[in-house]
């Protein structure tokens, strides 16, 4: 346990962003400390969080202050670091990298979802949605993460790399090694769990390794194509191999849980506000902002990490140079232009800009 620094609030009384109640109902929590200590250093986890909307958003647009590069401290085992470049995830990593490098990164990955390109994935999508219900509708009960969101955009994102769908289990596995990795920090494992997931990362990084191999000597029309092929004014390529399988792995594991959180959110606002649904229904070009309002008022991730690179005074607290700074997005989204998370669901309204 770390000891709380001299002048530091402390966190509200109870709070455990690891917690299975944070986890699924953050807002009680986050009112509390937006009214009581909207800036506090949680010592039990080594980090100061920010809960406040307009403090959030400077961290957002200040990122010289509230660097990315907060996957520094993602260490690789001596015994991988022979397969697994030193520091992949800080130096490599696209979610890890600061403008101007993530900018220029990040276009060049945008090349990938175009919208003729995303267009072309509706087919295939709605497929895979309809073969995963058609699995449990006469059950009459599902877990609907387990055997349908998770599923449907892990098998999204494969389908988009142009891997087949015997990978799901691989992929899958990797989605979950990696979230117990960044997150060992906070939430220790086993030094012989941690062997276990790095030895599972490892060979699936190999696998990957071999899949960016073959598409550069024989392109093909995906996502994994398009990042091999880049090159510059020079004709170099613009990635290496491991920076490819880097950038792959990334994608698994910001994209799977997020989208599958958001798609279990949505079932459940809609099932406790059905009239917002029918509306939706009798007019499907709606979808997109019911998308959006669903993002602001209950996001995938309840926070995000940053690096402070310099002393910084939030709401009247210094936060101390190379602290590692928790932005509750969750709840920012709460108390965006004063709508409360809780309260009468408005998906088919006009709504505020999320941050």
């Amino acid at each position: 346990m770390t000891t709380q620094p001299d002048a530091a609030p402390a966190p509200p009384p109870g709070f455990n962003p690891l917690s299975q109640e944070f986890i699924g109902n953050p807002f009680p929590m986050m009112e509390r400390a937006r009214r009581d200590c909207p800036v506090f250093y949680a010592a039990d986890f080594g980090f100061w969080a920010i809960t406040r909307y307009e403090d959030i958003e400077r961290a957002f647009t200040d990122w010289e202050t509230f660097s990315n590069n907060s996957l520094a401290n993602v260490p690789v085992p001596e015994e991988f670091q022979d397969r697994v470049p030193e520091g992949f995830f800080a130096t490599g990593s696209l979610i890890s990298q600061d403008p101007p490098r993530h900018t220029a990164r990040r276009k060049l990955i945008n090349k990938g979802f175009v919208r003729s390109r995303m267009a072309a994935m509706e087919e295939p999508i709605e497929r895979l949605a309809h073969r995963l219900i058609d699995e449990f509708i006469d059950d009459g009960a599902v877990d609907l993460m387990t055997r349908y969101c998770y599923q449907v955009s892990l098998g999204a994102i494969v389908h988009l790399m142009g891997m087949p769908s015997d990978d799901l289990p691989l992929m899958r596995q990797l989605v979950d090694d990696q979230g117990a990795v960044v997150s060992d920090a906070i939430s220790p494992m086993t030094e012989q769990e941690r062997r276990l997931r790095w030895q599972r990362i490892v060979r699936a990084r190999d696998y990957l390794r071999d899949v960016v191999s073959s598409r550069r000597a024989e392109p093909q029309d995906d996502l994994i194509t398009i990042m091999v092929s880049a090159t510059g004014e020079d004709g170099d390529f613009l990635l290496t191999p491991d920076e490819v399988v880097t950038h792959l792995t990334e994608l698994l594991f910001a994209g799977t849980d997020t989208t599958a959180n958001l798609m279990g959110a949505m079932v459940q606002m809609f099932a406790e506000h059905p009239d917002q649904l029918a509306l939706l229904k009798a007019d499907p070009s709606r979808w997109p902002q019911a998308v959006e309002e669903g993002l602001r008022r209950r996001v995938p991730s309840n926070g995000i990490f940053r690096i402070a690179t310099r002393d910084v005074e939030v709401a009247g607290i210094t936060i101390p140079a190379g602290a590692v700074v928790y932005l509750a997005i969750a709840s920012a989204g709460a108390t965006n232009a004063g709508s409360p998370i809780r309260t009468r669901s408005t998906f088919a309204a006009p709504t505020p800009a999320s941050i």
